[in-house]
């Protein structure tokens, strides 16, 4: 009996291992339906509930296609993404170029945009206007649209209005592409400018003919003779003939043609636009110049505050009664000469210098009969900063309005200032004294 007993409990424990044994290496099945959905869903952990995306259902179909493996590596991967999480961070890369920065960091665009209009103002449709970005050595580069690798130019719409869009924050050359029959057009503004305005102005050609004499009736050869203000010109022939092709253009400009001889006093014709507007055909002028009885010489020599020679500057001596006018120019050492001046009380010297010295009027300048020696002195430029608002009659800012500056005290320096976005501007190093602000086009504005 008890032989038995010791026999049946070591069978009980022997099956009681296989039991245990057999139970750990088994493979891990659903869990048995010991209860209600709604009694298992409270028993699941809360992560296990959330809604899976079709994406994720996709992913999981396919790691569960690919059988061991694939669950291997994703664990690898797994692992790994643990391990770079602990690690510190690489810095990121800094690419400066456009196309690589994030939508919210795209570089800022500029617009250029105006009108182009007739002498009346009235708007002007279908013109081609080309702009040019100004390099940092002054000259000027086409705009180029890349999407057709061609010049970038716009055509004005039923109002006349053009706009550049995405440009650099840069100058700008803004022209008209050239139209037969009417004069270039062009200005300069910095990108951001709105009030860009071109003005197409008509060119006449006109053939001015005719001859040159003496108040005595004898030809006068070698006349020097100049248009104003188109510049051209020509000299008499040896019967006093001339002939000289002129461009005029626009209808409120007043026209001088101008000629010039020693020893003669010069002869300015004026004409006004009524008598090119009622002109059919070449126009005719034939002049008498007097000569002149009585002439003397100018001398003198320029130099600065501290002494020294001021060359290469040009020296005019006015007669305004006389409608008369010499020039000269100073030499290294300063000296200048004026060799065939008519005396009188009425005469007036000027001297617009550059960047460097004041403007010099001496007025009246009287010149005697036996000559007259000066010694003009220039005053150097101090420079100062000139700043602003351009704001409208409201007192509300006006951004992007372009003007030109002109020193009154040196009148041959003059830059353009544009207002910023709160209508400011500022000039640096510009001469001290008298400023004149205007504007290059309508609306006109003067300062």
């Amino acid at each position: 009996m008890k032989n038995r007993f010791l026999l049946a409990l070591v069978l009980a424990g022997l099956a009681a291992g296989i039991f245990l044994l057999w139970f750990e290496h088994s493979p891990l099945t659903e869990p048995a339906n010991t209860g209600s959905a709604e009694q298992r869903s409270q028993l699941e952990p809360e992560d296990s509930r959330l809604p899976v995306g079709p994406g994720e259902r996709d992913a999981a179909a396919r790691m569960s296609s690919r059988g061991p493996d694939a669950a291997a590596e994703q664990a690898k991967s797994s692992a790994a993404a643990d391990d770079s999480a602990s690690k510190p961070p690489k810095p990121a890369r800094v690419n400066n170029d456009a196309a690589d920065l994030p939508d919210d960091e795209e570089p800022e665009q500029y617009f250029i945009g105006g009108h182009v209009q007739d002498e009346d103002g009235n708007p002007q449709s279908n013109i081609e206007v080309v702009a040019e970005r100004i390099d940092d050595s002054g000259g000027a580069t086409l705009v180029v649209n890349l999407a057709v690798d061609n010049v970038q130019s716009i055509f004005t719409d039923y109002d006349g209005a053009f706009l550049f869009s995405d440009l650099e924050d840069s100058e700008y050359r803004v022209r008209l592409a050239p139209v037969a029959g009417f004069a270039p057009a062009q200005t300069r503004v910095r990108a951001g400018t709105l009030n860009v305005n071109l003005v197409l102005v008509e060119l006449r050609d006109v053939r001015v003919y005719g001859t040159v004499n003496s108040t005595d009736g004898a030809p006068i050869k070698d006349v020097h003779i100049v248009a104003a203000p188109s510049r051209r010109s020509t000299s008499s022939g040896s019967k006093g003939e001339y002939e000289l092709d002129v461009n005029w253009q626009g209808n409120d400009v007043v026209y001088t043609i101008l000629f010039q001889h020693k020893g003669f006093r010069q002869q300015r014709i004026r004409i006004s636009p009524a008598e090119l507007n009622d002109l059919i055909g070449d126009l005719q002028l034939d002049v008498s110049m007097e000569p002149l009885k009585r002439l003397t010489t100018v001398t003198g020599r320029l130099t600065n505050t501290k002494g020294n020679p001021v060359g290469g500057e040009t020296i005019y001596v006015l007669t305004p009664k006389m409608r008369t006018w010499y020039r000269a120019q100073s030499d290294a050492r300063g000296n200048f000469l004026f060799d065939e001046v008519e005396p009188g009380e009425d005469h007036r010297l000027q001297i617009r210098p550059g960047s460097r010295y004041k403007n010099k009027d001496i007025n009246p300048l009287v010149v005697p009969d036996g000559g007259l020696k000066l010694d003009v002195v220039l005053e150097r430029i101090e420079q100062g900063e000139l700043s602003g608002w351009m704001i409208d009659l409201d007192g509300h800012p006006v951004p992007g309005f372009s003007l030109t500056l002109r020193s009154t005290t040196a009148t041959a320096q003059s830059v353009s200032v544009v207002s910023d976005q709160q209508g400011f501007f500022s000039v640096e190093g510009f001469p001290v004294g008298g400023a004149l602000l205007r504007t290059n086009s309508y609306p006109v504005l003067m300062v």
